[in-house]
Protein backbone atom coordinates (compact mmCIF):
# COMPACT_ATOMS: atom_id res chain seq x y z
CA UNK A 1 0.00 0.00 0.00
CA UNK A 2 1.16 3.18 -0.52
CA UNK A 3 2.54 5.86 1.64
CA UNK A 4 -0.36 8.62 0.64
CA UNK A 5 -3.10 5.76 1.02
CA UNK A 6 -2.24 4.73 4.42
CA UNK A 7 -1.54 8.97 5.73
CA UNK A 8 -4.99 9.51 4.08
CA UNK A 9 -6.60 6.61 6.04
CA UNK A 10 -4.35 7.50 9.42
CA UNK A 11 -5.74 11.43 9.27
CA UNK A 12 -9.51 10.13 8.42
CA UNK A 13 -9.51 7.69 11.42
CA UNK A 14 -8.02 10.43 13.77
CA UNK A 15 -10.55 13.42 12.65
CA UNK A 16 -13.23 10.41 13.14
CA UNK A 17 -12.29 9.61 16.39
CA UNK A 18 -11.42 13.06 17.73
CA UNK A 19 -14.32 15.29 15.91
CA UNK A 20 -17.22 13.38 17.41
CA UNK A 21 -15.87 12.84 20.70
CA UNK A 22 -18.41 13.66 23.30
CA UNK A 23 -18.14 16.90 25.13
CA UNK A 24 -16.45 16.74 28.60
CA UNK A 25 -18.51 18.53 30.86
CA UNK A 26 -22.29 18.70 31.70
CA UNK A 27 -24.89 20.64 32.73
CA UNK A 28 -24.61 18.95 36.04
CA UNK A 29 -20.83 20.59 36.55
CA UNK A 30 -22.00 24.13 37.54
CA UNK A 31 -21.49 25.66 34.30
CA UNK A 32 -23.42 29.51 34.60
CA UNK A 33 -23.96 31.48 37.94
CA UNK A 34 -26.94 32.48 39.68
CA UNK A 35 -25.96 36.30 39.15
CA UNK A 36 -26.36 34.91 35.38
CA UNK A 37 -29.44 33.48 35.72
CA UNK A 38 -31.08 36.21 37.36
CA UNK A 39 -30.13 38.07 34.43
CA UNK A 40 -31.33 35.53 32.12
CA UNK A 41 -34.54 35.80 34.16
CA UNK A 42 -35.41 39.48 33.56
CA UNK A 43 -34.38 39.22 29.70
CA UNK A 44 -36.96 36.22 30.09
CA UNK A 45 -39.46 38.36 31.50
CA UNK A 46 -39.06 41.22 28.87
CA UNK A 47 -38.67 39.08 25.71
CA UNK A 48 -40.00 35.61 26.25
CA UNK A 49 -42.73 35.89 28.55
CA UNK A 50 -45.57 37.18 26.48
CA UNK A 51 -45.38 33.67 24.29
CA UNK A 52 -43.97 31.46 26.74
CA UNK A 53 -44.11 30.53 30.34
CA UNK A 54 -40.83 29.28 31.98
CA UNK A 55 -42.34 25.78 32.94
CA UNK A 56 -42.52 24.95 29.66
CA UNK A 57 -38.42 24.86 29.75
CA UNK A 58 -38.85 22.39 32.65
CA UNK A 59 -40.90 19.83 31.74
CA UNK A 60 -39.85 16.03 31.08
CA UNK A 61 -40.68 17.01 26.82
CA UNK A 62 -37.79 20.14 27.16
CA UNK A 63 -35.15 17.55 28.33
CA UNK A 64 -36.41 14.75 26.14
CA UNK A 65 -36.04 17.25 23.47
CA UNK A 66 -32.87 18.90 24.31
CA UNK A 67 -30.90 15.70 26.44
CA UNK A 68 -27.66 14.35 24.46
CA UNK A 69 -27.35 17.99 22.55
CA UNK A 70 -24.66 20.70 23.41
CA UNK A 71 -25.37 23.99 25.28
CA UNK A 72 -24.25 25.51 22.44
CA UNK A 73 -27.41 24.15 20.49
CA UNK A 74 -29.73 25.68 22.44
CA UNK A 75 -27.52 28.72 22.37
CA UNK A 76 -28.10 28.90 18.95
CA UNK A 77 -31.64 27.59 18.42
CA UNK A 78 -32.50 30.58 21.01
CA UNK A 79 -30.79 33.31 19.26
CA UNK A 80 -31.78 31.62 15.90
CA UNK A 81 -35.57 31.86 16.56
CA UNK A 82 -36.53 34.26 19.57
CA UNK A 83 -38.24 36.39 20.34
CA UNK A 84 -40.59 34.82 17.56
CA UNK A 85 -41.66 38.32 16.58
CA UNK A 86 -37.92 39.90 15.80
CA UNK A 87 -35.32 36.94 15.89
CA UNK A 88 -31.99 37.39 16.61
CA UNK A 89 -32.52 40.95 18.16
CA UNK A 90 -31.14 40.61 21.38
CA UNK A 91 -27.52 40.92 22.09
CA UNK A 92 -25.59 37.26 22.44
CA UNK A 93 -25.38 38.16 25.99
CA UNK A 94 -28.96 38.29 26.88
CA UNK A 95 -29.04 34.60 24.88
CA UNK A 96 -27.14 32.99 27.06
CA UNK A 97 -28.28 34.50 29.85
CA UNK A 98 -31.32 33.32 29.27
CA UNK A 99 -29.63 29.98 28.87
CA UNK A 100 -28.47 30.69 32.44
CA UNK A 101 -32.01 31.05 33.16
CA UNK A 102 -33.68 28.11 31.37
CA UNK A 103 -30.90 25.52 33.66
CA UNK A 104 -31.61 27.01 36.77
CA UNK A 105 -35.46 26.17 35.64
CA UNK A 106 -34.13 22.76 35.71
CA UNK A 107 -32.68 22.42 39.10
CA UNK A 108 -28.93 22.28 37.62
CA UNK A 109 -26.46 23.69 40.12
CA UNK A 110 -24.80 27.25 39.15
CA UNK A 111 -21.56 27.75 39.98
CA UNK A 112 -18.76 30.57 40.24
CA UNK A 113 -18.08 30.87 36.77
CA UNK A 114 -20.37 32.26 34.06
CA UNK A 115 -21.12 30.73 30.55
CA UNK A 116 -19.37 32.21 28.42
CA UNK A 117 -20.11 33.29 24.38
CA UNK A 118 -16.99 31.08 22.85
CA UNK A 119 -18.46 28.18 20.86
CA UNK A 120 -16.15 25.94 21.37
CA UNK A 121 -16.51 26.26 24.96
CA UNK A 122 -20.11 25.62 25.17
CA UNK A 123 -19.94 22.42 22.66
CA UNK A 124 -17.80 21.29 25.17
CA UNK A 125 -21.20 21.33 27.82
CA UNK A 126 -23.43 18.52 27.45
CA UNK A 127 -27.68 19.07 28.15
CA UNK A 128 -28.52 15.55 29.93
CA UNK A 129 -30.95 14.53 32.93
CA UNK A 130 -30.15 13.19 35.65
CA UNK A 131 -28.99 10.35 36.70
CA UNK A 132 -27.08 9.98 33.04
Amino acid sequence: MNMTILFSQALFLLVAVFGMQTPARSVWDAVYTEVQAKRGEETFSKSCAACHDSSEFASPAFMKQWSGRTVFDLFDEISAVMPMDAPGKLEKQAYIDVVAFIFRCNSFPAGETELDLKEENLRQIRIEAKGR
